[in-house]
């Protein structure tokens, strides 16, 4: 795999992560005890949730070009990486706690990426 693949991999990774972080503030947004009607109203004028989709619409074109470019078996290991961005940066951006399990999973994650683009020439 060469730097242009694991690069527009990453940045997939980057904007998927980003995505969930704008669904996680959508989802804060909205009201709690909605009815089903209001929820998905809610749901679909959400500034947050349509930039989410809009960002998710993006890596999915850009995901679509490097599976041209690539076998999936050897770039989706990459896309584990956003389970290790998520957590790091909901952390960061929504103040959520993280355990010592989500910590140890994602050393695991990062381990696991860097074995198999090792592996792949």
């Amino acid at each position: 795999m060469n730097l242009k693949i694991v690069s527009m991999s990453l940045l997939c990774v980057l904007l998927l992560s980003i995505g969930q972080l704008l669904f996680k503030a959508g989802a804060n947004s909205l009201k709690y005890e909605a009815s089903l009607v209001e929820l998905i109203i809610g749901i679909v004028t959400n500034v947050w949730v349509v930039l989410a989709i809009f960002i998710y619409s993006v890596a999915t074109i850009l995901w679509v070009i490097v599976l041209r470019m690539a076998p999936l078996s050897t770039v989706y290991p990459i896309m584990s990486i956003s389970f290790v961005l998520v957590p790091l940066l909901s952390v960061v951006v929504f103040k959520e706690p993280i355990s010592w399990q989500i910590i140890v999973s994602s050393i695991f994650i990062i381990f696991g990426v860097v074995l198999v683009r090792g592996g792949v020439h």
